[in-house]
């Protein structure tokens, strides 16, 4: 039985396949299989990558897997989840790459302080674009690997979410059944969540070892209006968790807060980007829903110490049609809540 199980879900993913197996056999650390979980791709994928992999395979463990439909990243990675054997789970995309460090120093990092999740940085790539073009992907990182109540609440309010950049021990995943939900869109933001809201070990790896290519061409980066309801939904999943765990009193201010900034300002100022002709009702749809679930909003204690994030959602609130107006105060707010931590 493997160390590691390194999951990686494709769709129609032929061009990209030959450096990522090459990033992966690469590895300095050899204790480890993949799980290649095809999403009914409609090209030659699966055969293209079964042919590399044997072509250039290094006695390293590969598992072929397909999904009975196309269901999108989250059914996917659950498959793989379900028939990992590693005590670590790590999951990637086909098109990005990693160090050839990446296995060896994040679970040298995870036996040592026997952590639940051990994160790297990753670098963000542009197809095409320059190298200082090129952006560095980290979270600010804390003192210590246990996670206090005030560390969570911390976590909860400000962590953003790199799949890729995470490793995952086994066991805590199936000790409070985390998965991700049957979504194309986001499905990542939900299992970090739930992942944040029951971790009690975490710790980092402060050197880039991922590189995620963002092609501007991919199906993932098309425009898409469902996808800003799956990106709400996503934060759904997370407060459906924390009930169920009976965690949500205890952070539900931090919940409250975090959906506002992720699940409703961000989807929708990407919505207003990305649409010429806004629809009203699904902007009306969208803040509807946010006062369903949190009447008080308003008055969350995190608005009054995060300006940038009031400021954003005053404006959305009392005056949507300056936010319509024009393209740069779009990205003028965008950047406003990146910016926030």
């Amino acid at each position: 039985m493997a160390k590691v199980s390194v999951i990686i879900p494709f769709y129609n993913a032929s061009k990209h396949i030959v450096q990522c197996i090459q990033s992966i056999q690469s590895q300095t650390y050899k204790d480890f299989e993949v799980l290649f979980i095809d999403d009914c791709s409609t090209d030659n994928s699966s055969v293209l990558l079964q042919q590399t992999w044997e072509e250039q395979n290094n006695n390293i463990l590969a598992r072929f897997y397909k999904t009975d439909n196309n269901s999108g990243p989250g059914v996917a990675r659950n498959l793989g989840l379900a028939q990992a054997s590693g005590e670590y789970i790590l999951f990637i995309d086909i098109d990005d790459s990693m160090d050839k460090e990446m296995l060896e120093l994040l679970i040298t990092e995870a036996e040592t302080h026997n952590l639940d999740i051990t994160e790297c940085q990753a670098i963000k790539i542009e197809a095409g674009g320059n190298e200082e073009e090129h952006e560095l992907l980290s979270n600010p990182s804390f003192a210590g690997k246990n996670v206090s109540d005030k560390r969570r609440r911390k976590l909860l309010t400000t962590y953003t979410a790199y799949i890729w950049t995470l490793l995952f021990k086994k066991e805590f995943l199936k000790k409070y059944n985390i998965q991700f939900p049957a979504q194309r869109y986001s499905e990542d933001n939900a299992f970090i969540g739930c992942c944040l809201l029951t971790v009690s070990r975490f710790g980092h790896v402060k050197r880039p070892l991922y590189y995620y290519r963002v092609d501007k061409e991919s199906l993932l980066n098309k425009k898409n209006k469902d996808k800003y309801n799956e990106k709400r939904r996503s934060f759904d999943h997370i407060l459906n968790f924390a009930n169920k765990n009976g965690l949500y009193t205890n952070y539900e201010k931090e919940l409250e807060f975090s959906y506002l900034k992720k699940g409703y300002l961000r989807p929708l100022l990407d919505y207003l980007k990305e649409n010429d002709a806004p629809q009203s009702e699904q902007i009306l749809d969208m803040e509807d829903h946010l006062y369903e679930l949190f009447p008080t909003i308003d008055k969350n204690p995190y608005l009054e110490k995060n300006l940038n994030v009031r400021f954003a959602f005053n404006l959305i609130h009392l005056a949507p049609g300056i936010v319509t107006s024009g393209t740069q105060v779009l990205k003028d707010l965008k950047k406003l809540l990146s910016g926030n931590k």
